[in-house]
């Protein structure tokens, strides 16, 4: 069996692939382990007493956590640079390349379009549902069936709530749950996380998005939002779906991992944009916090795709294209008299470290809990359960509150001028009258006159609603104790609410757990400092507050600050924004990671950060490289190319010259025959002739034929002596290239290849390609490359295969007389890999993973020969 810890590379044991691979050196032949080694087997060895929330690198996976990485492959960022890409490159026409070019800017303009589209739909359908369920309460109320409505909300809840997680369990894509921003995380860094971007995780994410939100519970749509804008983004910008098996063949230029990770990045910036109306704030959260690898040009398409999806929501949502509403989604006016004082900058920092420390303790608990969800609620009864029991004690919990309140009267409410001489808008419109005796004429349980429920204004209501009271700059609208009471609720809620199996986000609800935590230390300065003239505005606070919470438990910084300011129109609160979510970040920063990094690890995400783990300082690249790994020759068998396939997991494959002559005596086998040696290497020193290459179609054959016999032309009854010596390193292969080279079954007879084993130097000008740029006269031998003599397939019908879904190996039927036949790899092995040296240092490694986007790093010896291989598994 092969390591789980490198599935990703050509490497496996003497039981996984006795053909290729070789023996591991005995523990009594290895060298002394170095001090550095020791240090990462301490390492490893503590790794089950890691905690469940740590600092920043201070987590390492274990080997049970490292098994579970290998149902995630990598993503080939890297462009395949072979000798067809090349061929393709150099007679690309330069309207080839605009025409690409446009194409992105139409496909990021649909992009924000169909997202802009998307959120008035949900925001349409939640406001919908919404308005019957509180409506339908208040009339049961008015009749006085205080048990009616309570039954009836609690029914509501249930079966919204409900309803959400049976979509995703019909749908059987759990990927539809939760917020969905660690699966975006993952494939923007490079991990290919299976279900979470297809055509039905979309659907059945937006169904449980508009259920689970309408419903009742502490939720937000702004997490799923972005995995929404993410799928759309992947789905349309590739202009394929391997879920419905379409692959139109006019967008092939497009249907590569590096082109979808720019669609997804700017899918996902547009879906921050139309949930939060912010598209500067949907740039960079992109860039800060979803994005591993950024451009220039990705900047301005992204810009453009927030833009179109901004514009079109608000069109939309105005319902008026003549006179457009310059607000943000939560109306924040501004104060005439005074924005705030050089001494609440104290309590602005102090509601910065609040904030940082109830984050980090969300994050704490909530992974913690997400950690028992894992491990016990595995059958689909037990999350339904679970989720209808959380639905109970929320309405239990928002309906039956307010009854130990005392109502307060709406005339007492006080409201604030604003700069131009008006007032701020009037708070009277989203009072809740629960349990109150005087109610609105029209049954719809708002007060516009007399009393209301201060504590049911703020948890039975939809959540952007409770954050427009909280941002009202009207005084004397909450009480000291609603203002606690509803802060901590919502703390409670959000907590056991974050994780269940439906669609849910965390913005909305942290930034009301922190929106009346601030205005309740805005409130109770206001009433220590009654003859402050003018007196101190809470709405301040709670805008300050809901800062730092978010950063408390994001640890978003620049994005989120844009965000806030972009939400409220707050631009003139931008140092208290700014100086509360730096706080925070840094008091969360010390007791934990961001609830989404935990989340990837909680997951195993194969994810890398952005600095290498502290252990790599003092290793290189030999202490975690794999040092069994499969070679193929660069004119390989088919038997033996089934035979790989079929017996390793691994993606990767490094293609190497023949081994020397002498290794054949070492493989047990006769020598080669006079007839098949081949013809000696010539020194290119004429400029008239070159050499077919530096591998020889004789030792080729000669090595072939030694394998052994096949009977039964599958592959499986090859036995060999002790594996071969990997030769001198050329390139490397991925194993969908090979399943496309099989599939397409561009196969070379073995009378082909001692045809042209024995054939005499080929006349210059038929055997190669000269830049265009350069003369005959002019080349530099060292520069050409060869033609081969039988046909090999182009590189844009070869994307259009790579691109689609692949067939099992065991799928493919190959005759007997097919299997004896070869495929000469070098027209498609990538020639420009990432190579390193055995002494090359972790941390560089790690720093150049990270950069470049790599998928493989080669490790080479003195000799240019394989010594071993790292993927991003080895670097955690």
């Amino acid at each position: 069996m092969s390591d789980p810890d490198h599935e990703e590379v050509g490497r496996a044991s003497n039981e996984a692939d006795p053909l290729l691979s070789r023996p591991s050196p005995s523990p009594s032949a290895s060298s002394p382990p170095t001090p550095q080694r020791s240090r990462r087997q301490h390492v490893s060895t503590d790794n089950n007493k890691t905690k469940v929330t740590h600092a920043r690198g201070l987590h390492h996976f274990n080997d049970e956590e490292k098994n579970k990485m290998n149902k995630f492959q990598s993503l080939d960022f890297q462009p395949i640079d072979s000798q067809i890409f090349r061929e393709y490159e150099r007679h690309a026409f330069m309207h080839e390349n605009l025409t690409k070019t446009f194409g992105k800017w139409v496909l990021c303009f649909i992009i924000g379009g169909v997202i802009g589209l998307l959120a008035y739909g949900i925001k349409h359908g939640v406001e919908f549902l919404q308005d019957l369920h509180f409506s339908t309460a208040a009339k049961y109320m008015a009749q006085g069936n205080v048990s009616a409505a309570f039954l009836f909300s609690c029914a509501w809840c249930a079966v919204l709530a409900g309803s959400a997680c049976a979509v995703i369990i019909i749908l059987r894509q759990p990927m539809a749950g939760g917020s969905g921003i660690p699966e975006v995380k993952a494939y923007l860094n490079g991990v290919r996380v299976p279900g979470s971007l297809n055509v039905v995780t979309l659907i059945g994410k937006i169904l449980s998005l508009v259920l689970s939100y309408a419903s009742g519970l502490v939720l937000g749509p702004e997490g799923p939002m972005i995995h929404l804008g993410s799928m759309i983004g992947g789905a349309i910008g590739q202009v394929k779906s391997k879920t419905m098996k379409w692959y139109p063949s006019i967008f092939w230029k497009y249907h590569n991992d590096r082109d979808r990770r720019d669609f997804i990045a700017s899918g996902a910036a547009a879906g921050v944009a139309a949930a939060f109306g912010a598209p500067i704030g949907g740039i960079l959260f992109s860039l800060e916090e979803a994005a591993s690898f950024w451009h220039p040009t990705l900047t301005i398409r992204t810009f453009f795709c927030c833009l179109t999806a901004v514009f079109l929501s608000s069109i939309l949502v105005q319902e008026n294209i003549r006179q457009m509403n310059q607000q943000g989604m939560f109306v924040f006016g501004l104060s005439s008299d005074y924005l705030y004082r050089v001494f609440e900058l104290i309590p602005f920092t102090i509601l910065g470290a609040v904030g940082g420390l109830f984050g980090a303790l969300f994050v704490h608990l909530n992974i913690r809990l997400s950690t028992w969800r894992m491990n016990s609620l595995k059958s689909w009864q037990g999350k339904i359960l679970e989720i209808v029991l959380v639905a109970v004690i929320t309405t239990a919990i928002c309906f039956g509150l307010p009854a130990l309140f005392p109502c307060r009267v709406a005339s007492d409410i006080t409201p604030v001028p604003n700069a131009d001489g008006g007032f701020a808008p009037p708070a009277n419109n989203t009072l809740v009258t629960l349990f109150c005796e005087d109610r609105a004429d029209d049954g719809t349980g708002h007060a516009r006159t007399g009393m209301y429920n201060d504590i049911a204004s703020l948890l039975f209501t939809p959540p952007d609603k409770a954050l427009q009271l909280l941002y009202n700059r009207s005084n004397n609208i909450f009480s000291v104790g609603a203002l606690a009471t509803a802060s901590g609720v919502y703390f409670i809620l959000t907590t056991i609410t974050s994780g269940i199996s439906l669609a849910s986000g965390l913005f909305i609800p942290m930034m009301l757990v922190g929106a009346a935590g601030g205005r309740l230390i805005g409130t109770l300065l206001q009433q220590g400092f009654p003859t402050w003239q003018p007196p101190l505005d809470p709405s301040v606070y709670a805008l300050v507050g809901s800062s730092a919470m978010m950063a408390g438990f994001s640890r978003m910084s620049i994005s989120l600050v844009v965000i806030m300011v972009e939400l409220t129109q707050g631009t003139q609160y931008l140092l208290p924004i700014m100086l509360s979510v730096m706080i925070a970040k840094w008091i969360g920063d010390i007791f934990n990671e961001a609830q989404y990094e935990h989340l990837m690890e909680l997951k195993v995400y194969p994810y890398l950060g952005w600095q290498p783990p502290h252990y790599a300082a003092f290793q290189t690249v030999a202490d975690v490289m794999a040092k069994e790994v499969v070679t193929l020759r660069a004119i390989e068998s088919v038997r033996n190319l089934v035979h790989v396939l079929r017996t390793t997991e691994h993606h990767g494959f490094p293609v190497c010259d023949p081994p020397p002559q002498g290794s054949y005596s070492d493989r047990g086998v006769m020598p080669p025959s006079p007839s098949l040696s081949p013809p000696a290497r010539r020194v290119r020193d004429d400029r008239n002739s070159v050499n077919s290459g530096s591998e020889t179609f004789a030792s080729v054959l000669e090595d072939a034929r030694d394998d052994g016999d096949d009977d039964d032309g599958d592959g499986d009854d090859i036995d060999v002596g002790p594996p071969r010596r990997n030769g001198v390193f050329k390139g490397i292969i991925l194993r969908n290239q090979i399943s496309v080279l099989l599939r397409s079954k561009i196969f070379v007879s073995s009378a082909q290849l001692l045809e042209l084993s024995q054939q005499s130097p080929v006349p210059l000008p038929a055997t190669v390609v000269f830049s265009k740029s350069r003369s005959a006269e002019m080349v530099d031998l060292s520069q050409i490359e060869v033609r081969h003599p039988y046909p090999v397939l182009k590189w844009e019908e070869f994307s259009k295969m790579m691109a689609r879904e692949l067939p099992d190996i065991d799928a493919l039927s190959l005759s007997a007389e097919q299997m004896g036949m070869y495929i000469d790899l070098r027209p498609y092995m990538n020639r420009s890999p990432a190579l390193v040296q055995q002494t090359h240092s972790l941390t560089e490694t790690y720093r150049l993973f990270r950069t470049m986007g790599l998928r493989h790093v080669v490790v080479l010896d003195e000799t240019h020969h394989v010594a071993g291989m790292v993927t991003r598994k080895d670097l955690l």
